[in-house]
């Protein structure tokens, strides 16, 4: 990037390549990851949403760092939009994942076969922790495929954590009333927020020093006018920033002042004006 000599960055500040240990504690993230651990001694199925660019796979990420490799077996599928059997899609792929042989004529089987090897992995003394993202793409269907697992060793512990990662239309679909039983089975639906704006400041200023730079490079009424265009969601915020310090640098300016913040935007296309317009239409 042009702006590392122009300010002494030693790495790209925003980028979403950033170690665990480095991210920003900002209140809902904080609060999110407290629920992941609960979710990760408690096990069985839980819900966590948010809205595009909210840090969902961040916080999700992070939490899986913590995690001692010997004692807890990450997996990870994504259910694909527009699939006519998503959660048989989501199935296989875990199957995948694990090495287990795919029946494709008998997805019951397939499913029962899955939960035999997660079980076995606990037995063997490494819980499974299951991220299922884009779940707002799982028909009823999909997620009432979900009490397979559920139902399993109703007396005992569950051997397995299933978090279900999407959009806020996720928490829609399972208000439906042909949903309660999964609804009831669920130990939480936690809404994954933006910065605040009091957080906008210390987020940007932390991303900043990570990358090797103390300097203040964003005048408070920048951050005012960032916030209102990004509304705190994290990927927005990056993204904006960066832009900004490309112009920044490009013009030979020690700040980012209003006109940088302009050029980014227009750069940034409608992005940021949509999260403002979503914000409003929620």
């Amino acid at each position: 990037m042009p702006y590392r000599t122009a300010f002494g960055i030693l790495r790209p500040p925003f980028s979403a390549e950033i170690e665990a240990h480095a991210l920003f504690p900002f209140e809902s993230f904080t609060q999110c990851l407290a629920r992941l651990d609960y979710h990760r001694r408690e096990r069985g199925l839980a819900v966590l949403t948010g809205r595009i660019g909210a840090g969902k796979t961040t916080a999700a990420r992070a939490h899986v760092k913590r995690l001692a490799p010997s004692s807890y077996l990450p997996l990870y599928a994504a259910v694909p939009s527009g699939c006519p059997n998503p959660l048989k899609a989501v199935v296989e792929s875990l199957m995948t994942d694990l090495g287990e042989k795919i029946h494709p004529l008998n997805p019951s089987r397939t499913l029962q076969t899955l939960y035999q090897a997660l079980r076995a992995s606990h037995d063997k003394g490494r819980t499974p922790i299951l991220q299922i993202d884009e779940a707002h793409n799982l028909d009823d269907k999909g997620l009432l495929g979900f009490k397979g697992f559920l139902n399993h060793d109703m007396d005992s512990h569950l051997p397995m954590a299933i978090l279900l990662s999407g959009a806020p239309e996720l928490s829609r679909t399972l208000a439906q009333r042909n949903l309660e039983e999964i609804r009831q089975r669920l130990l939480f639906v936690y809404t994954l927020k933006g910065l605040k704006r009091e957080e906008m400041g210390p987020y940007i200023a932390a991303r900043l020093k990570a990358a090797g730079c103390e300097r203040s490079l964003f005048p408070p009424d920048i951050i005012d006018e960032m916030y209102r265009h990004t509304h705190g969601l994290p990927r927005l915020v990056n993204q904006l920033a960066n832009l900004c310090l490309v112009a920044a640098a490009t013009a030979n300016k020690t700040q980012v002042d209003s006109v940088c913040l302009l050029q980014a935007l227009a750069e940034m296309g409608s992005t940021a004006d949509d999260a403002q317009q979503e914000r409003v239409s929620l």
